[in-house]
């Protein structure tokens, strides 16, 4: 009815307040009673899978972000975040498949971009990782700008090679112990 129709939103409201304020033993909960309300909701269990996610319980995420997939394989943000969960599980031509097509379909994500920046990298496509790992503010990942540098070596572009090489430098300054160490 469109009164439980109502109450689940609202829930789902509440959950992600609570998930965006980092509560997310709320945001589970609340979750939990909307998916007891419209229980064929994909979005309730994708919202699940992604609390699970930002616990770092990978296999408990990729449980509920399979469910939510089942029931909308074509929603972006469902196959984005699985294809995300499918990246961080080492499943990486399921990865690049899942995220491949959600992008197409409108998906972003910094995760999603870093992901297939990397694996287009591995797949020989420095053009392909460029343009997605552009995507990523510099500093939200630690090795973007690296990763990025060697793309941009693979595609002869030397000078701005070094520059992002030495951003990434910059940022992550090999301690001086470390440097003579590894000199001798």
């Amino acid at each position: 009815s469109a009164e439980v129709q109502d109450r689940s939103a609202h829930l789902q409201e509440q959950g992600l307040g609570a998930f965006r304020r980092g509560d997310l033993d709320a945001a589970d909960d609340l979750f939990r009673r909307a998916l007891d309300l419209t229980p064929s909701s994909p979005s309730i269990y994708n919202n699940i899978g992604v609390t699970f996610a930002r616990r770092l319980d990978i296999a408990e995420a990729a449980c509920w972000l399979e469910k939510a997939f089942s029931l909308a394989p074509l929603d972006p943000t469902v196959g984005g975040n699985l294809g995300v969960i499918r990246w961080l599980q080492g499943r990486f031509e399921e990865s690049y498949r899942l995220l491949e097509a959600s992008i197409v379909r409108g998906y972003s994500s910094a995760g999603a971009c870093y992901a297939m920046g990397i694996m287009s990298l591995q797949k020989g496509r420095p053009a392909n990782a460029i343009k997605h790992l552009s995507r990523v503010r510099h500093g939200d990942y630690k090795y973007r700008d690296l990763f990025q540098s060697v793309a941009l070596e693979n595609l002869n572009k030397l000078d701005a090679a070094m520059k992002c090489y030495r951003r990434f430098r910059k940022q992550n300054p090999v301690p001086w112990f470390l440097a003579t160490y590894a000199m001798k």
